[in-house]
């Protein structure tokens, strides 16, 4: 089995080069497409996943996250491309016979049954025996935290309890994947916070293997082993968070993965360096780039900087192009505001691009206010280069 902890930072149609997919995944959409009537919902989709691992697939509305859930449940019938699980293919197997657990974000609750009999509904319809269901239903509720509600009915619980329900009957009959469709979706922010990681800990516990769709990146940052970022129906790249935030691949994903400053300029070699110049800056591109063929003098591309990565203080001297240490540029200091944990400092560069700075709230930067020039700077090794065209960089 390959360990989750250690699962590897990216993956193309098949497991990364170099390293052994475990034989067979737990599960493997291969090629997968699903079109309704003209419209294309999801374009030639294709993932691995390791036994227990927890991958998510992330992306906006309408990007194809549960087109594709639906198409491995077997609920939705692809267009074309294979679902395997264990190495079976199951394309054309019904949903009850697939072994599959799924959650969705209303629940789907019987709301004329008690939570006990919504937990064994599962196995009522697999004709096991009543003492049997008994037993697995206790067991359930124990390891979801639900002792003492058995017999209340859907109404009577609150929306934590009803998801916790939901979760107890996709486990109840022992799945060999659990499929979640933004389960978390309806709560509040203090409840949904609480239970990714308490959900987390009790799959990483059993060792189910898990596909999870949410557009929230925070949770899927939190919840994940894996993360595919999909958009317009295909994965657009897949890694682990860390990897997926410092080395995003394309535009989307650097925007979409945590907060970025990014600067759009034309590339061009001076002194030996590879600079990127736009109105009134330019700065030198970090060391990866300098030496790849992907980047080109006169073609187009942006840089990103994370915010935490961008330092500043006061205007003094004439700043430098960055071709040397650290990037400096002059701004005008927009907004300072305190959110949650942290500070966040917007700055106004001369073409008028906006700039933000972060810092946690315990770390003294100075005083700045609104309306005070500053000298905002970062060092090349702290950002990525990526090509101008917001959509490259797919798998």
């Amino acid at each position: 089995m390959l360990d989750p902890a250690n699962a590897p930072g990216r993956s193309e149609v098949a497991w990364p080069a170099g390293i052994a997919p475990p034989v067979p995944p737990a599960l493997e959409a291969r090629n997968l497409h699903k079109s309704f009537g003209l419209v294309a919902a999801v374009r030639g989709l294709s993932l691995m996943v390791a036994p227990g691992e927890f991958v998510t697939l992330l992306g906006p509305s309408g990007s194809g996250k549960t087109t594709t859930l639906r198409m491995i449940a077997g609920f939705t019938a692809p267009t074309s491309g294979v679902v395997l699980l264990d190495g079976r293919d199951v394309s054309t197997v019904p949903p009850h016979r697939r072994n599959i657990g799924m959650v969705f974000q209303n629940y789907a609750l019987f709301p004329h049954m008690t939570a006990s009999r919504n937990v064994g509904f599962p196995l009522e319809m697999r004709r096991v025996a009543p003492a049997q269901i008994r037993r697995r239903v206790a067991e359930v509720f124990s390891l979801v935290g639900l002792e003492g509600l058995e017999d209340r009915h859907p109404v009577q619980l609150s929306g934590g309890e009803q998801q916790r329900v939901a979760l107890a009957r996709a486990l109840v009959f022992e799945p060999s994947l659990l499929l979640m469709d933004e389960p978390l979706g309806a709560l509040d922010r203090k409840l949904r916070e609480g239970l990714q990681s308490e959900i987390k800990r009790l799959l990483k516990r059993l060792g189910i293997t898990v596909l999870y769709v949410t557009h929230d990146q925070e949770e899927a940052l939190v919840m994940s082993d894996r993360i595919a970022v999909i958009r317009d129906g295909g994965i657009v790249q897949v890694g682990t968070g860390n990897d997926l935030y410092e080395h995003p691949r394309s535009l989307f994903v650097a925007g979409f993965i945590g907060e970025s400053n990014i600067f759009h300029g034309v590339l061009d070699r001076v002194g030996g360096d590879l600079v990127l110049s736009s109105t009134g800056w330019s700065m030198r591109v970090p060391g990866p780039a300098q030496e790849s063929s992907a980047f080109e003098p006169g073609s187009q591309a942006a840089l990103v900087v994370r915010p935490e990565n961008v330092g500043f203080g006061p205007a003094v001297g004439g700043g430098s192009p960055g071709m040397i240490g650290r990037v400096e540029l002059r701004a005008r200091a927009s907004a300072v505001l305190r959110v949650g944990a942290v500070w966040r400092y917007e700055f106004e560069l001369p073409d008028g691009q906006p700039v933000r700075a972060s810092l946690p709230a315990g770390i003294e930067q100075g005083s700045f206010h609104a309306g005070d020039d500053v000298m905002i700077y970062w060092m090349p090794e702290d950002c990525v280069l990526l090509p101008a065209d917001e959509r490259g960089g797919a798998d």
